[in-house]
């Protein structure tokens, strides 16, 4: 059941302070306190907010959008009803608040304005049962407060008052009335009784706006003080009149009393409430009230909806695909989402939810008080779902508004301008290479290898890649080398071309990567090759004489076997026309090298200019199948095991021959070699690495540990095919990460 109760006049600011209100216009609201929240809503005698008690007092605004409850404290207090509600969250106990509460969870207030210059009133107080009792008494409610008043009035009975009463919209009488005021000490209820002949019917308002009841004239005669109180001093002062006829009497009208003992000069006072025999009434006056400014809306709205209104839609809603480069340089899509607010007045903000799948619920991004945002899109090549939902501030949503857009991500490879070209130079103990920007937005990082003139992108080493548009190679070794360079955006596309540079390097910039190989092919024997007398024909070049074979034999004659003597050298005399092949005994260099070799050696002819004296190399990976390579200068070979081989010839018989003095060497310049890649190590703290690439020896590891906590990264177990990666926090025990590594050898 639900009753309708007595009005509530809520007292407003200035004119246009809160609304731009329009004379004699009504404006109507509806607010539901629903069980639920805080605070409890009490009126008189107990009146709570927010867990605190007040005292007694009425409605009043906040800050922020609140609503409250006015206090009490011997003063008037301004009081607003503006856009916030609050929740009771279970019914108060009957017995501590007056009867015509009750114990309420539930209330419902709505108001008017009747014109700019009156009082702001609530039409309806609405109070529902709660535990089976009804919670309003019609009539009991007629306690209202005013600023307090400093003046001692002493009273006498039977003492004569001059009351002065006036309505400005009627000529009705009012024949009689009865005047009582509340002590504030003790709250008790004294009355005054101002008692009056009867008044002749039809009286004339006069000029003055009020009606005469002083007794003057032919509107009736003094009225008389009937009660006994004396001596009380009026802090706050409540007027109830008691209408014997209310014939003409509204709500809301104006009348004027005038006493001096109550220090009272044609007052103003407002009509409250009537019941069959009561006007309840309070004071107004420009002396007892100050009216300040409380909020000003940023647009005038006179209705504030129900706290269960569903908010309108957003409308024109608007999705577009964009970029933006996150801290790490990388380009990322992003969704551009805009639309046009919505109408309803009391939006608390918007939230937006996305998903990526027709089948996926909707996932909570964010909120904003805006009507745009842009979306981080957290897939790529799909179409994305956005809906945006209004919430009002009573946290009610609508349905929500949603669209689509096709996030299509980075697609487009980078590109070179046109006419780039890679340059470089030798400078000191390194190789500078430098190039310009490719033509892309999302060009993070530069991808540099190195090989030789005859290796394309594919077969050629990978260097280093880099952010910048330069680079140092210290590591480059003797000879002619191409550079090869590739831009890389932030989803890995590489330029479809590489920008190439040949250099001819002439120093060995870093020693590190130095594997030359200088092989004595004589071997550490005894028997040094030696120098004999000219003209001698001995075979002592080779360290046993297994290894003294000519592979072309021209006679008996030509096969020797003297002892080796120290200091000598070894003459290979060609008596006649032909040719004479000699094979050194093969060197075991112990691992298998890639890179330039280069046979040494020093011979000296004597005789026919036409002999010759052809070298080359014999090489091998496994000692077993080999191959011959003309060493006339550096020639790129892959060998572990060689033998030097001269071949003479000699168009003519004649006494032409060759001295060839110790040592025989084979200078190998290995090619580095580098290797490198992301590992994630578990909780077991060790994580086994295996090369991709084949390394003779290992130079050195570098691991740099990813994320920002501190970790110690050790490669253990290192082997020219892979090492055990292990990881450690700052205390030494095993810990769970990525780590960056990095293999640099031969």
């Amino acid at each position: 059941m639900r009753e309708e109760g007595i009005r509530l006049v809520l007292k407003g600011s200035s004119v246009g302070a809160w609304y731009t209100y329009s004379a004699n216009t009504e404006y109507t609201i509806d607010i539901t306190w629903e069980n639920g929240g805080n605070p409890k809503l009490y009126i008189d005698g107990s009146l709570e907010y927010d867990g605190s008690v007040l005292g007694d007092g009425i409605f009043t605004y906040a800050g922020d959008g609140k609503l409250e409850m006015g206090r009490h404290n011997g003063g008037y207090v301004n009081s607003v009803l503006f856009d916030e509600l609050y929740y009771a969250t279970t019914c108060p106990d009957a017995d501590a608040i007056p009867n015509f509460l009750g114990a309420s969870a539930r209330y419902s207030l709505n108001y008017k304005v009747v014109n700019p210059t009156s009082l702001i009133q609530v039409e309806r107080f609405i109070l529902d049962h709660c535990n089976g009792e009804a919670i309003f008494s019609e009539g009991k409610w007629h306690y209202y407060v005013h600023k307090a008043r400093s003046s001692v009035a002493t009273f006498t009975k039977d003492e004569v008052w001059d009351v002065k009463l006036s309505r400005p919209n009627s000529g009705d009488i009012i024949n009689r009335v009865r005047a009582s005021y509340i002590h504030q000490d003790d709250w008790r209820e004294d009355e005054y009784c101002l008692e009056s002949s009867e008044l002749i019917d039809g009286s004339e308002l006069l000029s003055e706006g009020y009606f005469d009841f002083t007794g003057s004239g032919n509107l009736g005669q003094v009225h008389r003080l009937c009660t006994y109180q004396l001596n009380k001093r009026i802090s706050d002062l409540q007027i109830s009149f008691q209408v014997y006829n209310t014939k003409g009497l509204e709500r809301f009208d104006r009348f004027q009393f005038t006493h001096d003992i109550f220090g009272l000069s044609l007052a103003d006072f407002y009509v409250l409430s009537i019941t069959n025999n009561t006007i309840i009434a309070v004071e107004y006056s420009t002396d007892l009230f100050s009216d300040k400014v409380i909020s000003t809306p940023v647009i005038p709205e006179a209705i504030l909806p129900l706290p269960t209104a569903v908010p309108d839609e957003i409308t024109n809603l608007i999705l577009n695909e964009g970029v933006y480069q996150a801290l790490d340089a990388h380009f990322e899509s992003l969704i551009e989402a805009s639309w046009t607010a919505s109408v309803f007045d009391w939006v608390k903000h918007y939230e937006i939810w996305t998903k990526y799948a027709s089948g996926d619920d909707y996932i909570l991004y964010g909120t904003t008080t805006g009507t745009s945002v842009n979306i981080r899109a957290e897939q790529e090549d799909v179409t994305a779902y956005v809906k945006i939902i209004t919430m009002s501030k009573w946290d009610i949503s609508s349905s929500g508004v949603s669209d689509t857009v096709v996030i299509s991500g980075k697609v487009g490879v980078p590109v070179w301008p046109g006419g780039a070209s890679l340059s470089g130079t030798e400078a000191g103990d390194m190789v500078l290479i430098y190039w310009p920007a490719a033509e892309d937005d999302d060009t993070v990082r530069y991808e540099i290898r190195r090989g030789r003139t005859t290796d394309d992108w594919d077969s050629s080493t990978w260097i280093e890649t880099i952010d910048a548009r330069n680079y140092q190679d210290r590591s480059a070794p003797v000879g002619t080398w191409r550079y090869f360079v590739k831009a890389i955006d932030s989803i890995g596309q590489y330029t479809a071309d590489a920008l190439t540079v040949d250099l001819e390097i002439t120093l060995n910039p870093n020693l590190a990567f130095n594997r030359d190989q200088v092989l004595d092919l004589d071997g550490a024997a005894v028997n040094q090759v030696a120098i004999s007398p000219s003209g001698t024909e001995t075979d002592r070049a080779f360290p046993a004489p297994a290894a003294r074979t000519w592979t072309d034999k021209m006679g008996a004659s030509q096969a020797w076997s003297s002892v080796l003597t120290p200091g000598e050298n070894w003459m290979c005399p060609v008596p006649t026309s032909g040719t004479i092949d000699l094979i050194t005994a093969q060197v075991d260099m112990g691992t298998t090298f890639s890179g330039e070799f280069t046979l040494d050696y020093t011979a000296t002819k004597e005789g026919s200019s036409s002999a010759s004296l052809n070298p080359s190399i014999i090489h091998s990976t496994d000692g077993t199948n080999w191959d011959t390579t003309s060493a006339s200068g550096k020639v790129d070979l892959t060998a572990r095991y060689v033998k030097a081989k001269f071949v003479w010839v000699n168009t003519v018989a004649d006494n032409s021959f060759y001295y060839i003095d110790e040592p025989i060497t084979i200078n190998v310049k290995a090619i580095p070699v580098v290797d490198f890649g992301t590992a994630t190590v578990d909780t077991s703290g060790v994580e086994a690495i295996s090369f991709t690439v084949t390394f003779t020896a290992i130079d050195k590891i570098l691991l740099t540990p990813k994320g920002s906590s501190a970790r110690l990264a050790l490669a253990d177990d290192v082997t020219t095919s892979g090492f055990n990666l292990r990881l450690f926090d700052t205390g030494g025990s095993v810990a769970a990460g990525d780590v960056y590594w990095k293999v640099e050898g031969v």
